[in-house]
């Protein structure tokens, strides 16, 4: 009996030593769970490998996040180059003017998964998406190339050499809208062509083990005069987006036209009027400047540096680009008038001449 007890008491002792050296293997074992963001598991590079839901364009499946240790950040978004760490969050904003972009919150993940729930700020605070994101491997991350800046700028008419941080070897560049900007390659170094005045989106892919990794930047091209230039020209832009690119410029005037449009009036800048449709989008602009403060030839050459000529007379010309903006010019004797609408069809309906 005494012998039995024994044997009891030694198996009572070793299922006792083994839960206890289980639990202690839980608590001091490693574990790469991860409950909320911090400055060290953030850094690094992130691809894109699901987004879940359709509010921002700019986040696409094989897209790559890259937080930096010093603050910054490239996310294929110009404007968001920055962030910081708050309550577990990461806030990320643009470093210029400290505009809020964007709050990253962790829904679940480990050292190398993150499934992460993107919010809106501003305006667009009611809006969110969920990514998964994919730790890109150091050794993979040596060898992408990415473009040394987020912004290119360049003068009409002129050309400049692609940055990047390493040679360019076998990527695949490509331009958004080559109405702005041409690309000319040439080994392991490539060149961009200011065709005309605007802004285009420049983008880098290049294949590591299989797998895509994207950069991208703002390309921006300047005119070379600075006789005439326009305020806005961004069709289907909101009531909002236009007021605020002409408050700082005009005093702002009456309400014009059909669908509540506004003008703006200077002296010296010329007269703006701009109309919308039921949603409030842009959809046609007309221009009055005088004679006595601009001269019409340099408004021509303003506009052969944004548009195409595409017919005319001595007093009325016609510009376009492709499917998105047609333009009338007309001079007077003491006027210069100035149309902007997708066809003329829209231009004579809201600003008939």
């Amino acid at each position: 009996m005494r012998k039995v007890f024994s044997f009891m008491l030694l198996i009572a002792a070793t299922l006792t030593l083994g839960l206890l050296s289980s639990c202690g293997s839980d608590d001091n074992g490693p574990s790469d769970s991860i409950q909320s963001f911090t400055a060290d598991n953030v850094v690094g590079s992130w691809m894109i490998t699901e987004v879940d839901g359709d509010s921002f364009k700019s986040f696409k499946k094989g897209a790559v996040l890259t937080f930096n240790s010093n603050g910054t950040c490239s996310t294929g978004f110009y404007m968001e180059d920055a962030y910081k760490i708050q309550d577990g969050k990461i806030y990320t904003y643009y470093a210029e003017t400290d505009e809020p972009m964007y709050i990253y919150t962790l829904v679940s993940g480990d050292a190398s998964n993150l499934t992460v729930r993107v919010g809106g700020t501003l305006d667009e605070s009611d809006m969110s998406i969920t990514i998964k994101l994919q730790k890109v491997s150091s050794s993979v991350e040596s060898q992408r190339i990415h473009f040394m800046s987020d912004t290119i700028n360049i003068k009409y008419g002129a050309s400049k050499l692609i940055d990047t941080d390493k040679p360019l070897g076998s990527v695949q560049l490509s331009i958004s809208d080559p109405f702005v900007s041409t690309i000319s390659v040439n080994g392991t170094e490539a060149t961009l062509n200011a065709v005309h005045v605007g802004e285009t989106k420049l983008y880098l892919k290049q294949t590591l083990d299989g797998r895509d990794y994207n950069d991208s930047c703002l390309v921006i091209v300047s005119p070379k005069t600075s006789a005439y230039g326009f305020v806005l020209e961004k069709l289907g832009a909101t009531k909002k987006e236009v007021m605020s690119a002409n408050d700082e410029y005009y005093q702002m005037g009456p309400s014009v036209g059909g669908f509540d449009g506004v003008n703006y009036s200077s002296g010296h800048k010329g007269d703006y009027y701009y109309e919308f449709d039921s949603n409030d989008k842009l959809v046609a602009i007309k221009v009055k400047l005088g004679r006595s403060r601009y001269s019409y030839d340099d408004v021509v050459e303003s506009l052969l540096e944004r548009y195409e000529y595409e017919s005319g007379s001595q007093n009325v010309k016609w510009y376009k680009h492709e499917d998105v903006m047609m333009v009338r010019l007309e001079k007077t004797a003491s006027e210069i008038f100035i149309w902007f609408a997708k066809d003329p069809e829209v231009m004579y309906k809201y600003f008939p001449w």
